[in-house]
């Protein structure tokens, strides 16, 4: 079973592959990382979408006691981002254990409140990278990549990219809170 947001991507690609989706509402905190604590809670930018947002992530509580409870899974695993709180504190309330996978040395504020209860903490650099969590409860199994990655060969992607093989090329990838400063400091080596 893949719970996800409700009208959410995942949905169509979950069910194109046969896997059983229950949809929640679920709710982002936005806030200004450059801003102190207070002034983050009161930003007028992020305050309304916040306030809609908590009700979404009361209700997306809520959907995923009940689906928790009709599915009663031995175990729920846990990705990370806004949709897994909901998800993760549901399994908490109904005792249900669950794993939650780190894929960035610098926790997101959803695996930062879920690790304080998770029953194990997979992670995906060396767990000496790691600051937030208890040590005793981190498993490094890395980052999962689809296998078809790997099948490529080099020359298929110059060419699909119209490079030079005589050419060095670097690749630079990056997401979640930290694709801005990754994207900032290769436009400013160029």
């Amino acid at each position: 079973m893949y719970v996800g947001q409700t009208g959410g991507m995942e949905a169509r690609i979950v069910g194109a592959r046969g896997i059983a989706f229950a949809g929640i509402k679920a709710g982002k905190f936005r806030r200004d990382h450059f801003a102190g604590a207070f002034a983050k809670a009161l930003n007028v930018q992020t305050l309304g979408p916040n306030m809609r947002d908590a009700g979404r992530a009361v209700a997306g509580f809520g959907g995923s006691v009940k689906i928790l409870r009709l599915f009663k899974p031995d175990v729920v695993f846990l990705k990370g981002g806004f949709v897994c709180l909901p998800v993760g504190l549901a399994a908490k309330f109904l005792r249900i254990p669950y794993v939650i996978h780190e894929s960035d040395v610098a926790p997101g504020l959803a695996n930062r409140i879920l690790g304080r209860w998770a029953a194990k903490i997979a992670v995906g650099f060396p767990v000496r990278s790691y600051h937030d969590f208890e040590k005793s409860r981190l498993v490094f199994t890395g980052n999962p990549v689809r296998a078809e990655l790997g099948l490529a060969h080099r020359l298929e992607g110059l060419a699909k990219f119209d490079l030079f093989d005589s050419v060095p090329v670097l690749f630079v990838t990056g997401g979640s809170g930290g694709a801005r400063q990754i994207n900032d400091a290769v436009v400013a080596a160029g």
